[in-house]
């Protein structure tokens, strides 16, 4: 069981608001090397985040990792493209969905208060 990953995505809201992603359509998945997988969705800035499951949509982008990495990812104790070059992580579809992603971690408020979405 992914215990990091799954305490990240668990701290947020199911769905929540983050201006920083506005004008961003996209799915992430995040797979974890022992199965366990998350989706999150963003359409214009309003954020979902979930376990994902056989019927969703395909992802734009998929982060994957040990449990230990992509949590240092999410928590932006790490850069994702550093992790993603060292072998840490993998990083499959829109590399350019990926880097908005990137950018906007640290402020998604993992672990904050986050207004919920509109």
């Amino acid at each position: 069981m992914s215990r990091e990953t799954r305490g990240l995505f668990e701290m947020v809201p199911p769905t929540f608001y983050a201006p920083e992603m506005r004008g961003v359509h996209a799915i992430y998945r995040f797979e974890i090397d022992d199965g366990e997988k998350w989706t999150m969705r963003v359409d214009d800035g309003t954020v979902s985040v979930a376990e994902a499951t056989p019927d969703d949509e395909p992802p734009s982008c998929t982060i994957g990792g040990s449990d230990a990495d992509v949590a240092a990812v999410l928590r932006g104790e790490q850069n994702m493209v550093t992790a993603l070059l060292q072998g840490r992580i993998s990083v499959l579809g829109d590399l350019a969905v990926g880097q908005r992603l990137v950018g906007a971690l640290f402020i998604f408020g993992i672990g904050e208060d986050r207004s919920p979405a509109p």
